[in-house]
């Protein structure tokens, strides 16, 4: 017998010894599947459900043992995203986001909390992708994706129809009739939702943030940011980290 097979049956005759079996697959399965289909109510329940059973024992520090199984978790979480329609590097970026959260969290309170927000995090960007597919329309997703992949420059409706080959006045009128928005407050909100990661998540100082997503001045990205979300770059920033 290998080594790694002696490693196994050491580990699986300690699980016996201490009781433990870890949660039936079916309920992974179950929850990929409310996940999948956008059903917040029943994926917050299975996960309750999942959480009630005893964790598995990943390692000898318990705050740490519960950090690797909120990995875990998000590795499922971002396999179901992609299995849903999400695009792998969309799914996989979101996943290495919650993954840094998981490795500055300093209580199993904020761990608890934040495997809730992952989550709901990974069911947003199903709903968001399954809105594109479900406008039916091939050149939808193509300006979705395209926004996407250049969130971080200044996207013009001139760009967007270059990049798909139609007349700006087609595609404003196609994209608010599919997606409910407009071109410009889709972008607007996508670039938010990217910024208020780099504002939780690094220590890039706020002119540097404004440099890279283009913005003209500190003063612009100021007042746009707090335009969409009631708060300066600087008091989001505050905020969240006294949440943390």
């Amino acid at each position: 017998m290998s080594e790694l097979l002696q490693q196994l049956e050491r580990v699986r005759t300690e699980n016996l010894s201490a009781a433990y079996l870890h949660p039936p697959y079916i309920l992974e399965c179950e929850l990929s599947s409310a996940m999948a289909a956008c059903d917040r109510e029943k994926s917050l329940e299975l996960l309750r459900t999942i959480n009630a059973m005893e964790r598995a024992r990943l390692s000898d520090n318990p705050l740490q043992s519960l950090q690797f199984s909120l990995c875990c978790g998000c590795t499922i979480f971002t396999r179901t995203s992609i299995r849903a329609g999400v695009d792998a590097e969309t799914a996989f970026n979101l996943s290495d986001l919650f993954i840094r959260r998981i490795g500055k969290a300093h209580t199993s309170r904020q761990l608890m909390e934040l495997e809730n927000t992952m989550l709901m995090g990974f069911i947003d960007l199903i709903e968001h992708t399954a809105a594109a597919k479900m406008a039916g329309n091939p050149t939808v997703r193509q300006i979705v994706q395209y926004i996407q992949n250049n969130i971080n420059h200044r996207i013009t409706l001139a760009d967007i129809s270059r990049e798909v080959g139609l007349h700006p006045v087609y595609v404003s009128s196609l994209f608010t009739e599919k997606m409910g928005v407009s071109v410009t407050e889709f972008i607007d909100l996508s670039r938010v939702r990217v910024i208020e990661s780099f504002l939780a998540e690094s220590d890039m100082k706020l002119l540097d943030i404004a440099e890279l997503f283009s913005f003209s001045s500190a003063a612009h990205f100021s007042t746009f940011f707090k335009r969409h979300t009631g708060m300066t770059p600087r008091e989001y920033r505050a905020e969240h980290r006294k949440k943390s």
